[in-house]
């Protein structure tokens, strides 16, 4: 129909973020394709639309122009895509460069990655994903649900990082270096997005961002981030019992109470009793002419 309607169109560009968004949250619909720039052009990206019919050994090839302006944004593009067609159609996908299948159908699962690039290893540390594993009693998930999981971690906090830039590129480049950088990252693009408004906007962006940054740490860190995360929530809990409260909302403010106690312990030169009496008494003496 599209065709039909217009002789102009060369290539339909998913409207990636609200074909994810349907999925992520189960409401099913047809995907949406844009077929012109904001300009009135036509698309230049996207999936190629063929003139005639074209179908090798009795599989759909769908030829992708990838936009971006470097390779992890073009990756991620064509990864979108890969996603929400296997998903739309309900049947095994390869993303690959090649322009023939590399795999027979047998070889992998429901969705097979060729050719991953290094900065997107965090989001998929390997190449084949099955939504059950495979000879399991019963529908047992697999590792393609844990990757939807990370997309839709990634689709909020692309939501709350946005300014005239998609930062998503720098998120998944993020949790590829270690499972602490994506709270790195995310911090440093929050307060670019507040700007000069560190009250209200600067507290409900950061409130809304702990769950996804705190769930893609976790899926990525593994028992590294889970016990990290045992550590500090039993900071924050004795925090809350001796009424550790800043004077105010700032960083310096908020912080100094847990770097005071991290500078003390690493200046821990025995393991003595009196040793960790002397530096708690020292630290609290700190903490509380601060506050």
């Amino acid at each position: 129909d599209l065709i039909a309607s217009n002789e102009a169109i060369t290539a339909l560009n998913l409207d990636s973020p609200q074909a994810l968004v349907q999925w992520i949250e189960e409401t099913e619909q047809k995907p949406n394709f844009r077929t012109q720039t904001k300009k009135g052009k036509p698309q230049p990206y996207g999936i190629y639309i063929p003139r005639y019919s074209d179908l090798t050994g009795n599989l759909l090839i769908f030829p992708l122009n990838p936009a971006g302006s470097n390779d992890t944004q073009k990756f991620l593009f064509a990864l979108w895509n890969a996603l929400v067609i296997q998903r739309h159609f309900g049947m095994k996908a390869i993303l690959s460069a090649s322009p023939v299948p590399p795999l027979e159908k047998e070889d992998f699962g429901d969705l097979y990655v060729d050719n991953i690039p290094l900065g997107t290893q965090g989001l998929l540390p390997r190449n084949n994903y099955h939504q059950f594993k495979p000879g399991a009693d019963g529908r047992v998930e697999d590792n393609l649900p844990i990757l939807w999981r990370k997309v839709a971690h990634l689709q909020k906090l692309r939501e709350l990082t946005f300014t005239n830039d998609d930062n998503t590129p720098r998120l998944v480049r993020a949790i590829s270096a270690h499972p602490l950088m994506i709270y790195h990252e995310t911090d440093r693009l929050l307060l670019a997005k507040a700007g000069s408004d560190a009250g209200g906007l600067e507290t409900w962006l950061y409130q809304q961002a702990f769950t996804p940054v705190n769930k893609l740490a976790r899926l990525e860190g593994g028992q590294f981030m889970k016990k990290l995360s045992q550590e500090l929530e039993k900071v924050a809990a004795i925090a809350v019992q001796h009424n550790l409260n800043a004077s105010s909302y700032k960083r310096s403010n908020l912080l100094y109470p847990f770097n005071e106690v991290i500078q003390k312990l690493s200046q821990e030169q025995g393991h003595t009793e009196i040793d960790r009496e002397v530096l708690r008494a020292a630290a609290t003496q700190d903490i509380y002419h601060e506050l």
